[in-house]
């Protein structure tokens, strides 16, 4: 069964990572949403990836798509950022890009 239809006549973002390689952990973090059937309905997984080491370092499952799961995963995966890197300048603005893309989203 296929869920995702990519040809559409809606805007599609451009990927600006693409051809990026993170040097280190936690320079670039990617995310996507994907739902499980549960029972009658279905239940909302959103995922965190760090780019670097491919591993999940953020999930939540909801019950929604409100923005709520999606927030707490990246949460989760930003907590474990290390103070080394949180001390560093680029770290700053950093966020004010992430805050900058996701008040573009959800405002």
């Amino acid at each position: 069964m296929r869920t995702t239809n990519s040809n559409h006549p809606f805007f599609k973002h451009p990927n600006l990572i693409k051809n990026l390689i993170p040097a280190e952990p936690h320079l670039i973090l990617v995310s996507d949403i994907t739902y499980i059937r549960v029972g009658d309905g279905f239940a909302f997984l959103s995922l965190v990836t760090d780019l670097f080491s491919r591993k999940i370092v953020g999930f939540k499952l909801h019950h929604s798509l409100e923005t709520a799961g999606c927030i707490h995963a990246l949460n989760m995966a930003l907590d474990q950022v290390p103070e080394r890197q949180k001390d560093h300048p680029s770290f700053g603005s950093r966020h004010s890009i992430l805050f900058e893309g996701l008040h573009g989203h959800f405002t």
